[in-house]
């Protein structure tokens, strides 16, 4: 072998022991057992080439920042956007004053429950854009359906209800959970909601209600020239998929909250650190 290239590699493994060092040291001032501590084996390719990709990405990360920081400075503002002091929010709810931590004497839980099926009738004719497995894969068929299931629960301590909604996609935006409330907005007044939650399962095998995984050429050109002329952004989600969730999901909290029924709520606790694991460094 070259013995140029013998020094470049002798230099870039001893770099890479430096590296690191800095964890190991911080995994064995945290480990209870001393064999829980991993040493780099210089003959480990694969751990070689993984924390010279951790170190590659940690400098690089930061100039990449930096350099679309600078990128999107120096692009206009898009027309359609809406300067921070003429923001009117809407439909949020800013909950109680006070957290109430002791039953009162009219104290009884109420818990109601729906669920609809979210997945497009048309699936299997039009197909949607997954969100994941690569950009711009497009399914026509199904394992399961995708729901939302939701809960209503009152204390009785008539402080109001509040509903708890969970979809099997991959998220939603603020403006689309406000949209969803805003669907509730006279049946939440009429029903003394003063709580409407919208989480996500972030499931990867349902489709793509975030517009990341569909059309993102289309949406990054649309978007810049937006910037430019008087057109409206693109958020590439399909319209008609979103205003299915929002009307079935709006649905739900509805018949959850005419469903409910009086009754002992008790509550069970897991340990599952045992299912958990993080393969980034602390």
């Amino acid at each position: 072998m070259n013995k140029k290239i013998k020094v470049a590699i002798s230099t870039l493994l001893c770099f890479c022991i430096v590296i690191s060092a800095s964890p190991a040291m911080l995994v064995s001032a945290q480990a209870p057992k001393a064999d829980a501590v991993k040493t780099l084996d210089l003959f480990d390719t694969e751990e070689i080439l993984r924390r010279l990709i951790v170190m590659v990405w940690r400098v690089a990360c930061p100039i990449l920042e930096d350099t679309v920081k600078h990128v999107a400075d120096a692009l206009p503002d898009s027309k359609n956007w809406i300067d921070y002091d003429e923001y009117e929010t809407k439909n949020f709810y800013a909950g109680h004053e006070y957290f109430l931590d002791e039953q009162t004497d009219s104290s009884v839980w109420s818990l109601g429950y729906s669920q609809e099926i979210l997945t497009p009738e048309d699936l299997e004719t039009k197909g949607y854009y997954m969100a994941g497995y690569n950009l711009g894969k497009i399914t026509y068929k199904k394992y399961d359906d995708i729901k939302v299931r939701t809960i209503c629960l009152d204390d009785g301590s008539s402080r109001g209800k509040v509903a708890f909604c969970v979809i099997d996609t991959i998220g939603l935006a603020n403006a689309d959970v406000r949209k969803i409330r805003e669907k509730l907005s006279e049946f939440a007044l009429e029903n003394n909601i003063v709580s409407i939650n919208v989480g996500v399962t972030h499931t990867h095998s349902g489709l793509d209600t975030q517009g990341i995984w569909s059309e993102e050429p289309r949406t990054v050109i649309n978007n810049l020239l937006s910037s430019i002329i008087d057109i409206d952004t693109y958020n590439g989600t399909d319209p008609s998929l979103m205003e299915r969730i929002f009307n079935l999901t709006a649905k739900s909290v509805k018949d959850a909250c005419n469903n409910m029924t009086q009754g002992l709520m008790t509550i069970a606790t897991k340990n599952i650190s045992g299912y958990l694991m993080d393969k980034a460094y602390p």
